[in-house]
């Protein structure tokens, strides 16, 4: 999980992602941003280390619905996955990625605070 929601902390995430990532395993994206952001600077700052990109709705003010984030980034990477709600995403991450993958969840405060709450309305330990 990472708030970083710019084209700076996308350069960080990126240098860090290649270091973790494992041989034969993927880096997946779950990615929701708001509106007032750039999230085809945040993704083409990303997407050289990123195997699969998952957009998420973010339901709230300022939120980018997930078709809506999608046309955003087209001109730097494909969505793979579009979620309206985070725990259909961990449904899927939980039946799709294996030990050797990554994902993180990223793009916005609001979207780790959705995955937390997720996490702890399942009992779940991250």
């Amino acid at each position: 999980m990472d708030v970083g929601h710019n084209q700076d902390a996308a350069r960080v995430l990126a240098t860090n992602l290649d270091a973790m990532k494992q041989p034969g395993g993927r880096v997946v994206v779950l990615l929701g941003m708001l509106a007032d952001k750039q999230p085809d600077l945040f993704v083409e700052a990303l997407k050289q280390v990123v195997d699969d990109w998952w957009l998420l709705t973010l339901d709230c003010d300022r939120g980018l619905g997930a078709v809506q984030l999608a046309s955003r980034i087209e001109s730097q990477a494909k969505a793979e996955q579009l979620f309206d709600n985070v725990t259909d995403a961990l449904d899927h991450a939980l039946s799709s990625l294996s030990n050797q993958d990554i994902m993180l969840v990223t793009g916005s405060f609001v979207t780790v605070e959705l995955l937390l709450r997720a996490l702890s309305d399942s009992g779940e330990q991250n």
